[in-house]
């Protein structure tokens, strides 16, 4: 796959744009308050990256699982690893 053909390359411009938003919007802060912000933003995308990569490594329901990253956070990487393989209907 070449090109916008890849899956990830949406969800990839879509974490680009949302990053360059949360950015500008935390020029303006300073010290703690800045560092508190950045580890509430970087921490869950972090987990949904993980939680990406071992489920699909696993063949479970991708979609589930970064999605439970995002409400949940690196509460998520343990249960990931749980998961069972989904089946195909034949």
């Amino acid at each position: 796959m070449t090109g916008f053909d890849s899956p990830v390359r949406p969800w990839l411009a879509a974490l680009v744009a949302v990053l360059q938003v949360f950015f500008s919007v935390c020029r303006n802060l300073k010290g703690t308050a800045m560092s508190a912000v950045l580890i509430l933003a970087i921490v869950p995308i972090v987990s949904m990256l993980v939680c990406y990569a071992v489920a699909k490594k696993r063949n479970a329901k991708v979609v589930r699982w970064v999605v439970l990253a995002a409400c949940i956070g690196p509460l998520a990487i343990p249960l990931v690893f749980y998961s069972k393989p989904t089946t195909a209907n034949t």
